[in-house]
């Protein structure tokens, strides 16, 4: 993707509120996770892939948080302490999903390692979404 057509992506919200992009992904998340009558997913039967997908949801959520803070000031790049905060948000979220799917017993389990998928893939993305905005976001 050319660096103009990428500054108009990480600009598309620009004109909605400053955490709407935090909320559709978080809204997402929820019923991707939370809801049973969700259409089931088949992923491929490769080890591990579902945990991809925990670290790319929540690495997701860090991401749009991040995108969130940023637009309120184009001026100056988000700091390290706001992407720091991002990653926390984003992690709390996720152990909280694990929690709700181990308490609501409606077929979702709980497990470990998504929660651990879900911080490592709040931080990687939390960090790469800093480095977008450096690179195409900031005026």
């Amino acid at each position: 993707m050319c660096g103009e057509s990428m500054r108009k992506l990480i600009h598309i919200f620009d004109k909605l509120p400053s955490w709407s992009a935090s909320v559709v992904v978080l809204i997402v998340i929820l019923v991707l996770t939370l809801d049973l009558n969700t259409v089931q997913i088949d992923l491929p039967n490769i080890v591990g892939i579902d945990k991809l997908v925990h670290g790319i949801m929540f690495g997701g959520l860090a991401m749009s948080i991040c995108l969130d803070i940023q637009r309120r000031n184009w001026s100056a790049l988000i700091g390290i302490g706001s992407v720091i905060v991002a990653i926390v948000i984003s992690s709390v979220v996720g152990v909280t999903v694990e929690m709700l799917q181990y308490w609501m017993a409606n077929g979702r389990t709980y497990e470990t390692y998504d929660i651990v998928a879900d911080v490592v893939g709040a931080f990687v993305l939390g960090f790469v979404a800093r480095i977008l905005l450096k690179k195409y976001g900031v005026e």
